[in-house]
């Protein structure tokens, strides 16, 4: 039912003034999406996740994964944080093997958000790169699934984020450029989780998937 009425209430929403647009959009059911956050320790993504649900109680670490739902326009986002520390990384294949699965209608609505510390990426770059190919190579079959990587704290530092896809993080460029060719399956964005800069901007491209 919700298939048939999405295109139409599409097309009323083209044709009728604007005022009339919020109430067709209400009428439209959400769109499911389920995002995973990943990346090393301390790169904020459990700050990510209080800034979109406007919580104001200080993060604490990701000691076990954790999962949450909020709507964003007409998407609902069942958000899993899933830690950053060594101890659970071994975590992030099963999870994105499990999440990632095609349902009835060919698709899984499925997105990787890997967040990267943009202020530690001198001292950590390195670690970022393993990590990053590692979750490439995973999503390089699995066709369900789009890849984020959002760099974080842009506000804290002057990180040149294509300076450092063309040096430190040049394995995985390349990675992500030869793999899934011409699909548009990965976006990177910079920002801030804290503040809220791009945040937006990415989950307005997520939504659209």
């Amino acid at each position: 039912m919700a298939s048939f009425l999405s295109p139409l209430i599409s097309l009323l929403s083209t044709l009728f003034s604007p005022f009339l647009r919020p109430l067709l959009t209400y009428l439209t059911p959400p769109t499911p999406q389920t995002t995973l956050l990943i990346g090393l320790d301390n790169a904020g993504k459990s700050t990510l996740l209080s800034t979109l649900l406007h919580a104001t109680a200080a993060c604490e670490p990701t000691l076990t994964p954790k999962a949450t739902t909020t709507t964003l326009g007409n998407t609902t986002f069942t958000l899993h944080d899933l830690g950053g520390h060594d101890a659970v990384r071994h975590v992030w294949g099963d999870y994105i093997a499990s999440q990632t699965r095609p349902n009835s209608e060919g698709g899984g609505n499925c997105c990787v958000v890997f967040m990267v510390d943009g202020s530690t990426l001198k001292d950590r770059g390195d670690e970022v790169m393993v990590e990053l190919c590692d979750v490439i190579e995973l999503l390089t079959d699995t066709p369900s699934c789009r890849l984020c990587v959002f760099v974080n704290k842009s506000d804290l530092t002057d990180v040149d984020v294509d300076v450092v896809f063309s040096s430190q993080l040049q394995p995985a460029k390349e990675l992500l450029e030869g793999s899934r060719e011409g699909m548009g399956w990965w976006k990177l964005f910079k920002g801030s989780a804290k503040t809220g800069e791009g945040v937006e901007n990415m989950f307005a491209w997520i939504a659209k998937l």
